[in-house]
């Protein structure tokens, strides 16, 4: 299902609206309707119910096809099963678009709703007339003043932020906290089931609507992912940045956990890291959805993460500190030549640091304020600067906070200054109830003041976050980059695999070609062949099971290190034998892998699993026998660039490791970055019938040194259960 961009404003720009089902009683149409009078919507209004002639001083039509005018978008609110005679009269009339709020259609998961929502789609295909809904609770455009909601509203406010859920609660719960601090919406839409246009077709229409700078969105479920994507990627070309709260988070992948990455990837880890690399603004409030909303309608995005916060509480800075780390802020501290500088401008009471507590005195000598702004904005330091105030009000451009405000923006334009307030909730006309103010506003140099702690502070994360990525948009892989030579034989020894697990050497052996080498070793039948091999070697050895039906080696006791002269190997091998026998009776046993045993270094776990949804998903984090045990696991959808890979390492909570600590020495991460790399190129172009591949653990030697497989599993085909442990984890 694929609707042009002209198809949905059809929805939203009508020349009329017609009202079907609307009656004396109070109903979702008839508010609909109180709506559209009230905010004077500029087309005609036709009613339509066969009971009467007239309701509310209107005429009533007895159907659709029965108003003599054309009609642009009929509101559908009656029986589920009488919607199929209505269409059949919208299609005799060739309406321009429909909306359905009635109900009783596939939420009910009947036999009954689903064929009536499978009718709606059918209908709106055949007749190129699009259907929103049902069960949904309307939409709205300010631009022509269409309010078709049951919503009252305190305000018509023509605004800038589009808005797509798939709740109908949702709706008030963003526009009326907007509407109470002076700020519209273009257009805002309750999807309802989406049996035609949904939240793709929105969202590339928001995307090229000149009304919309910021794009909000609730979504239960993504319809179709690949179209989701696209429309996504337009928001992203247009420079249109999306907030999007996506519930319904899964325990984990229906694939079994053969391999970690299925488990760890999950349904929603996968969305997650689809959201992230389109540019999507995942967050998980309507308070996180509204102030992040509001900040991306700044006229300009901070140049980087230095963030600075300004109050007049020593308290309030002490427990915005505490927010930052988990907000996602950073608050560097100043340069001793700044800090001097700010001592001469705050008096001894205060606190020069950052956070910066400019005294209770600021409020009254705003020359406090102005010197503080201006030193910061113009210190080289800082990318934005906080100004923190007691509870969520307007200001008075008049005032000396405001003109404090605007000197050091006028100065400084490159360094933005946000108003927030410490609390959100109720948003106040003025600091000082019953105070007049000569100029109120909710915003200065056209950046919009915010509300709550937290929540400002996560708004500012984001608003830093979106700017880094669209800088960095130049910087990413094209979807046809150039593979490299080698990706060949890999690929073509994939699409020859026959279904099942293969065995590690089997894996090792596909892989090898991309670089992904392991230690030399050697498959050993007997204890007397084991012992031979440890006799030739002068190193410590790794001594593992041979056997495509052992994926978890180390749960069947099937691995076992340093292992060192020729009685110790021969123990060895008739140990884990009988380990693997009593594990898996019927387990096939090609015999013992027998490796030198790798230098140290730190174990990282490199896999791709397909979603459902979004195809390929690589996980990369720490590995080994620790993989389940922390959990350290980032995704990424491929393909991806360098910086990305190293972006994503750097924000492991093992990230130090990879460094050096306690005298190790630093590891070799750009050889850790370019594997990756690699790893990603491969999940993208691999064959469908592979779904999974896992190297676990990659072993990141010391800095010049490079990388080392230790272990691999492909998977291919689909494999359903997992009978023989719960983690791929070796260790050598």
């Amino acid at each position: 299902m694929k609707h042009f961009t002209r198809h949905v404003d059809a929805l939203f720009s009508p020349q009329s609206v017609a009202l079907v089902g609307i009656s004396e009683k109070p109903s979702f149409v008839g508010n609909i309707f109180l709506n559209l009078k009230k905010w004077q919507f500029e087309g005609p209004v036709h009613l339509v119910n066969p009971k009467y002639k007239e309701l509310h001083g209107h005429p009533c039509h007895a159907s659709v096809d029965a108003i003599p005018d054309d009609v642009g978008l009929v509101i559908i609110g009656v029986a589920s099963a009488h919607v199929a005679s209505v269409l059949a009269d919208c299609a005799k009339k060739r309406v321009g678009a429909v909306t359905v709020v009635s109900s009783g259609f596939l939420e009910q998961d009947a036999e009954e709703g689903r064929r009536r929502q499978s009718e709606l789609s059918a209908w709106a295909q055949v007749h190129s007339i699009p259907i929103n809904g049902p069960n949904c609770l309307g939409l709205m455009s300010s631009q022509n003043r269409m309010v078709c909601l049951p919503t009252p509203l305190p305000a018509l406010i023509p605004g800038n932020i589009g808005a797509v859920v798939q709740s109908g609660m949702l709706a008030p719960s963003i526009l009326m906290p907007l509407a109470a601090r002076g700020i519209g919406v273009s257009r805002l839409v309750s999807l309802g089931n989406e049996a035609d246009v949904d939240l793709a077709d929105y969202i590339n229409f928001l995307a090229e609507d000149p009304q919309t700078k910021v794009i909000v969105a609730y979504a239960e479920q993504i319809k179709r992912p690949a179209a989701f994507v696209a429309a996504c990627k337009k928001a992203a070309e247009t420079g249109t940045p999306i907030v999007m709260i996506k519930v319904g988070k899964s325990e984990g992948a229906t694939r079994a956990a053969l391999a970690h990455t299925g488990a760890l990837v999950g349904s929603d880890g996968a969305t997650d890291a689809m959201l992230r690399k389109l540019g999507v603004i995942r967050v998980d409030s309507v308070d996180d959805l509204i102030e992040t909303a509001i900040a991306l309608l700044a006229p300009a995005r901070p140049r980087g993460n230095r963030v600075v916060l300004v109050s007049p509480s020593g308290g309030v800075s002490s427990l915005t500190s505490d927010l930052a780390d988990r907000c996602g802020v950073r608050f560097p501290q100043p340069s001793a030549p700044v800090a001097d500088a700010l001592r001469k401008i705050i008096p001894a009471f205060g606190a020069v640091g950052n956070p910066l507590d400019a005294t209770g005195q600021s409020v009254f000598d705003t020359a406090i304020l102005e010197g503080t702004f201006t030193t910061l904005a113009g210190s080289g330091e800082y990318d934005a600067i906080i100004w923190v105030r007691d509870f969520a009000a307007g200001i008075d451009r008049e005032s000396g906070e405001a003109k404090a405000i605007e000197a050091a923006a006028s100065l400084h334009p490159d360094v933005p200054i946000m108003v927030t307030s410490i609390v959100g909730g109720h948003y106040y006309p003025s600091l000082r109830p019953g105070q007049e103010m000569a100029s109120p506003t909710n915003q200065l140099n056209g950046w919009p003041f915010l509300q709550g702690g937290e929540a400002s502070l996560k708004a500012m994360s984001s608003l830093i976050g979106y700017a880094a990525f669209e800088r960095g948009q130049s910087e990413r892989p094209s979807e046809d980059e150039t593979l490299p030579r080698a990706m060949s034989s890999t690929l073509s020894a994939l699409g020859k695999a026959e279904n099942g697990i293969l065995s590690e050497s089997e894996s090792m052996s596909i892989l090898a070609p991309l670089g992904f080498r392991g230690p030399a070793g050697k498959v050993v039948g007997s204890p007397e062949e084991a012992g031979d091999f440890a006799a030739s070697s002068t190193r410590r050895l790794v001594m593992k099971i041979a056997s495509a039906d052992i994926p978890h080696k180390t749960d069947a006791g099937g691995v076992i290190l340093n292992v060192s002269g020729k009685k110790s190997a021969e123990a060895a091998y008739r140990t884990i034998i009988a380990n693997v026998s009593a594990h898996a009776p019927k387990a096939r046993i090609d015999g013992v892998l027998m490796q030198e045993q790798v230098a140290e270094g730190v174990d990282m776990i490199l896999g791709f699993s397909r979603d459902v949804q979004f195809g390929p998903v690589v996980a990369i984090g720490f590995g080994g026998v620790l993989v389940e045990a922390l959990k350290d696991i980032k995704l990424l959808i491929p393909p991806f660039s360098d910086s990305e890979v190293r972006d994503t390492l750097a924000t492991l909570r093992g990230a130090p490791l990879l460094e050096g600590v306690r005298g190790q020495p630093p590891c070799d991460i750009d050889a850790l970055v370019a594997a990756i790399r690699t790893f990603g190129q491969l999940s993208a172009a691999a064959p469908t019938n592979v779904s999974a591949v896992e190297i676990n653990p990659l072993r990141c030697l010391a800095i010049g040194n490079g990388v080392v497989a230790l272990d691999a599993l492909i998977i291919v085909g689909d494999s359903a259960s997992d009978t023989e442990g719960s983690g791929h984890h070796e260790a050598a």
